[in-house]
């Protein structure tokens, strides 16, 4: 009836908006032409539209990489065949990913391996988290607050913080050699960004330069990130 259209168009809208306030709000995503409404168009039509919208926020970051290269016209494909290769890739993607709970046991094991590798590096990053921790009065463990940084990286496997180049030069390595270098990565990222750190401020600055620093990475300043341990 119509009234199912006028719900399924709202919808649409809903998520419209989602997936624009995400876009808007990440840099790297200006760099990509991401078609938005394909992009609505794969996440109601897959039904990967839950209304816990951190969960869709993450599948938007993930999809518009996707997206982007695969671009798709209208004439070509209708939105069959491309539709469904972009909906397994993205629940490929998904099925790799660590969930919340991993990526907070290796985002803390990340921080050990830097303080006992990386003593300099990890200093640079403790004294503003604990000032940062003391005027918020927070009651984490430092490696947990630390640890933020590097969740943010993988919970989407660098999506969202790599250029496109970058981004899908460090998934071939993963899809080769194995999501689970993706922990290894994110080390090699920390120390990789020293410069960056040693010219922060505050927790602040350091958890931006976390998300907008690697952008200026290319895949040869990405080698050592998944270079063999």
């Amino acid at each position: 009836g119509g009234g199912g259209g006028g719900d399924a168009s709202a919808q649409k809208e809903a998520v419209l908006r989602v997936v624009s306030e995400v876009i808007a709000g990440n840099k790297t995503m200006h760099q990509m032409e991401v078609p938005l409404q394909q992009l609505v168009t794969i996440l109601v039509k897959a039904s990967l539209v839950s209304n816990n919208y951190p969960r869709l926020e993450r599948q938007v970051i993930l999809l518009a990489p996707l997206c982007s290269v695969f671009r798709v016209t209208a004439q070509h494909d209708g939105d069959g065949k491309s539709f469904a290769t972009h909906v397994a890739m993205l629940l490929e993607l998904q099925e790799r990913l660590p969930d919340l709970a991993s990526a907070h046991a290796m985002s803390l094991r990340v921080i050990k391996k830097l303080e006992r590798d990386h003593p300099y590096v990890f200093s640079l990053l403790k004294s503003p988290c604990l000032s940062y921790m003391e005027r918020k009065s927070r009651k984490e463990t430092l490696e947990v607050a630390m640890g933020l940084i590097v969740r943010l990286w993988l919970q989407t496997a660098f999506a969202g913080i790599f250029n496109i180049n970058s981004l899908l030069w460090a998934w071939d390595q993963m899809i080769v050699w194995g999501w689970e270098r993706l922990e290894q990565a994110s080390l090699e990222l920390i120390v990789l960004l020293e410069a960056t750190w040693e010219r922060a401020t505050d927790w602040e600055e350091c958890q931006t330069a976390a998300l907008e620093s690697p952008r200026l990475l290319t895949p040869h300043a990405l080698r050592k990130l998944f270079a063999d341990p």
